[in-house]
This record gives structure tokens, C-alpha cells and sequence, in this order.
């Protein structure tokens, strides 16, 4: 941190998964979020926990609970009306996977497509930001067996994105955190969880259907059963296809926000 002093210059990148066993799709999410600002969200989420009096860990799993549905709602609308917060994630149809590119094992193609979200992102953030942009990368909990994927992924996405940009240890740091700390991991999971709820056809809540509807309605759409065009910035959905599967089951879709977001390049 001492070698690149400006804060304005740091983005942290707070991932989460969900899907990962039994189910249709898998997916991983980042909410993204410049370390200046991060303090500006913790004080915001810690006013609505105030508001609605609620302590526990904010999750998708939680979502259908009704005696905090309002706190819910508040916190999506506090991430859509934030200029500082944006949001994307990867989904991956498990069907399509192809273990003979990925060593016949399902957990290399899961870490592989990972490091797609997060280098993709990155290297757009580089060339069409900010050179001087550097990353930490924040993950609860890797599905991985290995103990130290942490450490080989950190390694494995720095090189990728230096072939990219030519730019050297562009992520400062790859770690695993505990969620319950964590409040841009906690939102994450949140957002992605109601993108994937769509995706998986699962068998919601009347309460989690609303909350999932809900995030649909900022973006201008009926429900999240869509993936967004590869420029949105604001809350991006990459629905991962392989073309040599078959034409894509999903259909990308223009995002009208509710809140329009004055975007400027940082």
C-alpha cells in the first residue's frame, strides 16, 4: 500500500460464489468499490441497520425474511443510487463445461472462469480508466480444495492481466475474508444471489421473488432472466457461453437504470 499512496488510485473488488454444488448454473460476482469510499459505505449500510434494527449478516439467504423486508429494499436502492458502487458477475451453465480444457476437472474450469471476471473487468478498468489503477481482490471463502488457492490465483490473474496491459502486480492483493466482517462482500452476495435465483429456476419465496423483481425493476426490466451488453458499467450480467454448444439460451438485454449514473473515466 506505501507504493501506491493514492486512494483514489485503489479499487477493491469484493467477490463472492454461489451455485457451486447440485445446480444448473454456478457464478461468481464482484461488487467493486474505490478504498476512499469504503468507509462512506459502511456508514451508510451501519445507518439503515439502525433504521430497521438489524444485525445479522446480510445475505440472499436471508432475503425472504419479512420482518426485514424494507431493510432489504433499502439496501439495494442505496447500491443503484450510489455513484461510488458498481456490481458484475459471470454465470456459468454447468452443462456446457467441457472438463477435457480444464485437466477433466470441474474445479479448474470454475477457478479458470473466476480469473475471467476479475481479469476482464481489470484490464477494461486499465486501458479505459486509469493505468495507475490497482486492485485488491477480496473473496469469501474460495470453493477450492487447495489451501493456498488464494495465493495461486492471485499469481495465475496477475500474469494474465500483465500479457493484457503490460502493467506489473496490477491486483496488490488476493485474499480470503471472512463475510460476516465485510460489508462489500455481504452486498455482493445479495446481488448476485437474486441475479442467479433467475437463472437456476429455483423455487422462491413469494418475499425472495420480490427482492430478485426488484433489483430487476432498477434496471429497467421485468425480471433477471437476462444478461446485459458487455458495456454496462453500473451492474454488469456476463452469462458465459460456449458457442460450439449451441446458440445462447439467454438474450442480452439494454439496461434503462433508474438512477442515472453520471459515470466519468477514474
Amino acid at each position: 500500500m506505501a507504493n501506491n499512496p493514492n486512494r483514489k488510485n485503489i479499487w477493491h473488488l469484493f467477490c463472492d460464489e454461489s451455485g457451486i454444488s447440485g445446480k444448473p448454473f454456478y457464478a461468481f460476482g464482484a461488487l467493486w468499490i474505490r478504498e476512499d469510499n469504503i468507509a462512506l459505505l459502511d456508514k451508510e449500510i451501519r445507518k439503515l441497520r439502525e433504521k430497521h434494527n438489524c444485525r445479522d449478516e446480510i445475505k440472499w439467504q436471508s432475503a425472504n425474511s419479512k420482518k426485514f423486508s424494507e431493510f432489504y429494499n433499502d439496501l439495494i436502492t442505496l447500491f443503484f443510487k450510489s455513484e461510488y458502487l458498481f456490481f458484475n458477475c459471470i454465470l456459468v451453465q454447468l452443462a456446457i463445461v467441457n472438463k477435457e480444457f480444464h485437466d477433466g476437472d470441474y474445479e479448474t474450469a470454475k477457478k479458470k472462469h473466476f480469473n475471467n471476471l476479475i481479469c476482464n473487468k481489470i484490464t477494461d478498468s486499465l486501458f479505459k480508466s486509469n493505468m495507475k489503477n490497482r486492485f485488491i481482490v477480496s473473496v469469501d471463502d474460495l470453493p477450492f480444495r487447495y489451501d493456498k488457492s488464494d495465493e495461486e490465483m492471485h499469481v495465475i490473474a496477475n500474469n494474465i492481466i500483465r500479457k493484457k496491459t503490460n502493467v506489473h502486480n496490477a491486483i496488490i492483493e488476493l485474499k480470503e475474508v471472512d463475510s460476516k466482517k465485510i460489508n462489500g462482500i455481504q452486498l455482493c452476495d445479495l446481488l448476485l444471489g437474486s441475479v442467479l435465483s433467475q437463472y437456476q429456476n429455483d423455487s422462491l419465496s413469494e418475499r425472495k421473488r420480490e427482492v430478485a423483481n426488484f433489483v430487476a425493476h432498477h434496471l429497467g426490466w421485468e425480471s433477471l432472466s437476462h444478461d446485459t451488453l458487455p458495456v454496462e458499467k453500473k451492474f454488469n450480467i456476463w452469462n458465459f457461453h460456449d458457442p460450439t454448444k449451441g446458440p445462447r439460451i439467454v438474450r442480452s438485454r439494454k439496461v434503462k437504470l433508474k438512477y442515472e449514473m453520471p459515470y466519468k473515466e477514474e
